[in-house]
């Protein structure tokens, strides 16, 4: 969502320079060791809008090793050399230290903040979602360079929003919304939570019309969060981009 590379007359290129991109940020530092990487799920519902899948379904989708997983996608991909662990919780209702948080009721009707550039929108359901998860997760746990500040890459924090996404989202549906847009992105305020403070997240629709969210949308923003990496997709609209398999393109 938030990095864009404009594709012109080098789209044989573009396969070579997700590999090459890839290889850099994971392969290279696997050489030493596997690259750990700890996931929170947070599952945010409202006084209008609750869920409609169980906390298990999500649960699957992230962390199943007998399904496909984004845990499978990015072990596969990377030849076993990043793993994705469950961040350590203390949510009561799931088993603790599942890397689940939630369905949580955010006390408030669901915002319909539909496109991503409705950045107000957006900044005020992610900072009332951090909030509430506050009494579940203690985040000093994961500042390994004892900063005060949690970075992406010590936890990385998605939010599943009840209700439908957006760019999942058939224009000829009879669906009406509410909808969130995907995206990974940063709060200008970050939140303090145990005396430390986070920002980074990323976020998706609990549902694609009429069925749940699939795992595309979750790897392709997790991508982001998690890897830095870049949107591949052809922002002029007059080519496919990096082509139809690649996942930081088609989600």
């Amino acid at each position: 969502m938030l990095f864009h590379l404009k594709v012109r007359n080098s789209l044989l290129l573009m396969p070579l320079i997700v590999i090459v991109l890839f290889h850099i940020i994971i392969c290279t530092e696997a050489e030493s060791a596997q690259l750990n990487q700890s996931v929170l799920v947070v599952l945010v519902e409202f006084n209008d809008v609750t869920h409609t899948y169980s906390a298990t379904s999500p649960e699957k989708s992230f962390f199943s090793d007998n399904t496909k997983s984004v845990s499978n996608f990015y072990n596969k991909i990377s030849s076993g050399n990043f793993i994705i662990n469950r961040a350590t919780d203390d949510y009561p209702i799931q088993n603790n230290n599942n890397g689940i948080i939630g369905w949580i009721n955010l006390e408030q009707n669901h915002p319909n903040c539909m496109n991503f550039s409705n950045t107000p929108c957006y900044q005020s359901l992610v900072t009332t979602a951090f909030q509430a998860i506050g009494p579940y997760i203690d985040l000093a746990k994961f500042d390994t360079n004892i900063d005060g500040i949690i970075s992406r890459d010590e936890l990385s924090v998605i939010f599943v929003i009840a209700g439908y996404e957006l760019a999942a989202h058939d224009a000829e549906s009879s669906i009406t919304g509410p909808f969130v847009y995907a995206h990974q992105y940063v709060l200008d305020t970050p939140v303090i939570l145990n005396g430390k403070q986070i920002s980074n997240y990323a976020l998706f629709g609990e549902k694609h019309d009429d069925h749940q969210a699939t795992i595309g949308v979750i790897v392709h923003e997790l991508g982001h969060l998690m890897l830095r990496l870049p949107d591949l997709y052809d922002i002029t609209k007059t080519s496919k981009g990096a082509g139809p398999f690649d996942f930081i393109l088609n989600p």
